[in-house]
């Protein structure tokens, strides 16, 4: 995960989400199993990997002691690789949506 991957994500089997609603398929990339979570009140599914969890609040103040930090991070066992979402009331307009597509 320190890196980006040159491998083709294989997709897996499961559909699972949340929600049960996105269809996103699961994939393995770089021997790595990214699952289907949903996110940011119900509307946003991401493929994150397995066994990442919700970061507590206290090490969340620690990594990030601004008052602008994120308002979700999804960190690993170890704490040092985190995935960090900020929800804002801001709207992306459809024809924006490629813009954040296929770019990591």
């Amino acid at each position: 995960m320190a890196g980006r991957s040159n491998q083709s994500p294989s997709t897996t089997q499961s559909r699972d989400t949340a929600d049960g609603q996105s269809g996103l398929a699961g994939a393995t990339v770089g021997g790595i199993l990214l699952q289907p979570k949903t996110v940011g009140n119900e509307k946003l599914t991401l493929l994150i990997p397995q066994g990442f969890s919700i970061m507590g609040e206290e090490m969340l103040s620690l990594k990030s002691p601004s008052q602008r930090r994120p308002t979700l991070v999804k960190t690993d066992e170890t704490r040092a690789i985190n995935l960090a979402i900020n929800h804002t009331k801001d709207r992306v307009r459809q024809s924006s949506i490629g813009t954040f597509t296929g770019k990591w």
